[in-house]
């Protein structure tokens, strides 16, 4: 006998959770059912009997030259007899045989066979229980073929059992009865438990009720250990992709335990990943970046960059994991941008470079114009080119500008961090720019959710900042009517936000706004000139302050953009001692 599911435990943990509480449930469920089933026909059978012999007439059940016999007790102690010893045991090898037991008890048939298919195409599961001779054997091919035609059949006689499984006239019959039961699972058919008998007989309606009950207990004991070997092959097979992957991978489950760290991350994090598995993150992790994208909400931790062992820089970017029964998890996949990184630092460095270079040429152009009508009377064709030059030299000044501040916000120094209130700040930038909105046909209104509303960070670039996300709300959203400049907090950040009623943004182009000199050129997005090098400030800013920004828009609805700083207790003002350092009160 081959038996290919012999090795499945019952009670095997699952990789999935939940499995093994769906198997128990399913199994428990059929037992129970099947029990209930056969002692609510036994009572029904056992009243008819009664009002029969009440009224001197037979009862016919099943065959109609059947007639009705005495109930028998035995038949549902075995039913319980075999339910018992099935739940007790440990795998679907071990289960079958007290199935065929009981059904070769109650049927009293010289040999009952059980054949479950084989999912992966191999030999099938074969298990006797009686008579085992080769003779008999050789009918699992013509019964299974029988079977996939008829759910359940009983063949009476010789020949009755050859002609219905095609046995050749030469070929001697081995049995006069046979009986089939067909195991299925939503209409799939994946065995056969059948009975072979020597003689001719005929199961009674209490045999062939307490048989069909003991089958239906294998056929869900069949389906359930197929569908545990074919979840077990994904995730074996899962375990093999995320293995040969080279990103690291991590995947946390509902409660922020690791269910599976691949040999990537272990490697780029320093993660022993057999001793995590099934660990609480907190417990196992101690970088506070790294433990932060394993456990906090998807949407404030994607797309953050972190860096690791050997001066790596990852990016993250997290999914949940989603079934039928809701969110059961996440997978996060580390994405090396180290060469980006590196490519946009020199990048940077260049640009700081050559607009240092730039600087004192145009603080020479500039005063060289300013000095033309000095040098004799200008025509009015030249004066409107030395007006062209000069208006040049403006823009030009103003890109500088953009790049040297990017350029010192990014390098990290001369930050010098303080208790910045929020919302005199915004008080204070909304006066700064009220004048100028109006000649663009808008209003300022600031809205706050709370008056006291504080972080630690550097009073320049956080005004800086402001200062950009309300230069491009009047550029692009000009005449529009209101822009708010709103400040409200989560339970661990302060969330700042400037609105316009403009045209609004296309879906194309939000993922790319914080880019450096993107310039969207979308139908739904107005063009105004710029550096393209505010949004970009705006975002070196957040980061530097362990934020986040973000925008929200519609077309022809307005939109709005984000930032959101880590939210800190008040702070004693920083001195040129302590630039740099945090004096928490």
């Amino acid at each position: 006998m081959v038996a290919y599911l012999a090795p499945i435990s019952l009670r095997q943990q699952l990789p999935i959770p939940s499995a093994n509480v769906l198997i128990a449930l399913l199994f428990c469920a059929a037992v129970i059912a099947g029990g209930l089933a056969f002692f609510f026909y036994w009572m029904s059978t056992r009243r008819k009997q009664v009002a029969a012999v009440d009224s001197a007439e037979p009862v016919q059940q099943g065959n109609p030259v059947e007639h009705a016999t005495p109930a028998q007790p035995a038949l549902w102690d075995t039913l319980v007899q075999v339910s018992g010893d099935v739940a007790n045991a440990s795998s679907l090898g071990a289960a079958i045989p007290h199935i065929l037991q009981g059904i070769l008890h109650v049927t009293d048939v010289d040999s009952v066979r059980t054949v479950i298919f084989n999912p992966r195409g191999g030999p099938p599961l074969i298990q006797v229980a009686g008579d085992a001779s080769s003779d008999i054997a050789a009918l699992d091919r013509p019964v299974l073929l029988l079977t996939r035609h008829e759910n359940e059949s009983q063949l009476n006689s010789a020949d009755v059992v050859r002609e219905r499984l095609k046995i050749a006239a030469e070929t001697a019959v081995p049995v006069s009865f046979v009986a089939t039961f067909a195991l299925k699972s939503a209409g799939r058919l994946l065995g056969v438990i059948w009975l072979g008998g020597r003689n001719a007989q005929e199961l009674s309606a209490e045999q062939l009720a307490v048989t069909r009950s003991l089958t239906n207990q294998a056929a869900v004991l069949v389906a359930n250990a197929r569908l545990y070997a074919e979840a077990e092959q994904s995730v074996r097979r899962l375990h093999a992709v995320l293995a040969s992957t080279a990103e690291p991978v991590a995947v946390i489950d509902q409660t922020n335990r690791f269910y599976l760290v691949n040999p990537a991350m272990a490697a780029a994090f320093g993660i022993d990943a057999a001793a995590v598995k099934s660990r609480q993150v907190g417990d196992v992790i101690d970088d506070p970046a790294l433990r932060r994208i394993l456990t906090d909400a998807i949407d404030k931790v994607n797309g953050c960059e972190i860096s690791a062992e050997k001066e790596q820089i990852f990016t993250a970017g997290v999914s949940p994991i989603a079934t039928a029964d809701g969110l059961v998890g996440r997978i996060v996949v580390f994405h090396d941008i180290t060469r980006i990184k590196l490519i946009d630092a020199l990048k940077s460095d260049f640009v700081s470079n050559v607009s240092h270079d730039l600087r004192n040429p145009l603080v020479y152009m500039r005063a060289y114009v300013n000095m033309l009508d000095k040098a004799g009377p200008l025509n009015e064709k030249q004066t409107e080119f030395a007006d062209f030059i000069d208006k040049g030299i403006d823009r030009m000044h103003g890109l500088i500008t953009a790049l040297l501040d990017l350029s010192r916000i990014e390098s990290g120094i001369d930050i010098e961090r303080s208790d910045v209130d929020i919302v005199d700040l915004l008080a204070e930038t909304a006066e700064t720019h009220a004048v100028t909105a109006e000649l663009a046909g808008n209003s300022l209104a600031v809205s706050v959710s709370q008056p006291d509303i504080h972080v630690v960070g550097d009073i320049w670039q956080l005004r800086m900042a402001l200062d950009n996300l309300v230069n491009n709300a009047l550029k692009f959203a000009a005449g529009s009517g209101q822009i708010t400049l709103s400040a409200t907090t989560s339970a661990d950040e302060v969330i700042i936000g400037v609105t316009d009623q403009g045209q609004g943004i296309a879906p194309e182009d939000i993922d790319h706004l914080f880019d450096k000199f993107y310039r969207a050129a979308r139908p739904t997005t107005p063009v105004a000139s710029g550096s393209g090098l505010g949004l970009a400030i705006v975002k070196s800013v957040a980061e530097r302050h362990g934020g986040r920004v973000w925008c929200k828009s519609e077309p022809e609805r307005g939109s709005t953009f984000y930032v959101a700083l880590p939210k800190t207790r008040h702070v004693a003002a920083s001195t040129p001692n302590t630039r740099g350092q945090l004096a928490v009160n």
